[in-house]
């Protein structure tokens, strides 16, 4: 099984322009149960993942924040917002 943070690079046939896929659109599309179910758990792979990268970055700019040249109630507001994306994000 892949890491998750390898499959946040996005779902390939949504975003690249100049692809057929009309002979697998169906199943892109989820016609049919096993590829609805498929799909529906490679989304949920991908989101979390995407999550996860949003997350580890958020984390980096507060600790960049947290030791950079801002004033003190500056840096505590940004940090605040930054926290409560990562609450939201995780939860």
């Amino acid at each position: 099984m892949q890491k998750t943070e390898n499959m946040a690079g996005g779902m390939s046939y949504r975003i690249m322009n100049g692809i057929d896929t009309s002979k697998i659109m169906s199943y892109l599309e989820g016609r049919n149960k096993k590829s609805s179910t498929e799909i529906f758990y490679k989304n949920r792979d991908h989101y979390i993942a995407s999550a996860d990268k949003t997350i580890a970055r958020l984390e980096l700019t507060k600790t960049k924040v947290e030791y950079g040249h801002l004033n003190k109630n500056s840096r505590e507001l940004v940090c605040n917002i930054i926290s409560n994306a990562i609450i939201w994000l995780n939860n």
